[in-house]
């Protein structure tokens, strides 16, 4: 693994564990995980949108 994939997998992690440590139930976790998920493929596709438009 390089730098970047231990950065994102340790941010990633902190975002769970900040999560579990609030009073949110597992409801509220997966929800945040979902809307993680959904802004990095939202991300990805704007960026592949301006690039095959330049």
């Amino acid at each position: 693994m390089d730098s970047k994939q231990i950065l994102s997998v340790s941010a990633f992690f902190a975002l769970i564990a900040t999560a579990a440590a609030g009073s949110w139930n597992a409801g509220d976790t997966i929800a945040l995980l979902i809307g993680i998920a959904m802004f990095f493929v939202l991300l990805l596709a704007f960026l592949g949108w301006i690039s095959r438009r330049n």
